[in-house]
């Protein structure tokens, strides 16, 4: 089982972490704290060593925060967007995976079941 880590890149020291077997196919998990910002989403492609084939992988995380929304758009203060809690609290965060067609198998994700929650 080998470990990829990625960051977030959203201003955030958060870490994404993808493990799973890179000899080949098979399951794969996917790991981040609780996302105490607004929903962010990280696109990643993984690529044979030879280049030859790759694949995408897009993972959305909501987060605790939504921004503060006036008549007239975005309330923003001095640092940036104004934001504040959802209506809705979230438990351990929530990721989505969606899978673009895989290049290697021409498959494609559309269902409720591919996706992957935390």
């Amino acid at each position: 089982m080998s470990q990829f880590i990625f960051d977030w890149n959203d201003g955030t020291q958060d870490q994404l972490i993808v493990e799973g077997n890179p000899q080949g196919s098979g399951p794969v998990s996917i790991k981040s704290v609780t996302n105490e910002g607004v929903d962010r989403s990280k696109r990643i492609t993984f690529k044979t060593v030879d280049g030859k084939h790759s694949a995408n992988l897009t993972v959305n995380q909501e987060g605790l925060r939504e921004p503060f929304n006036c008549t007239d758009g975005v309330f923003e203060v001095t640092e940036g967007d104004f934001n504040v809690l959802k209506s809705k609290t979230l438990r351990n965060g929530a990721i989505v995976v969606i899978d673009d067609v895989n290049d290697l198998t021409g498959l494609r994700r559309k269902t409720q079941e591919d996706f992957v929650r935390y």
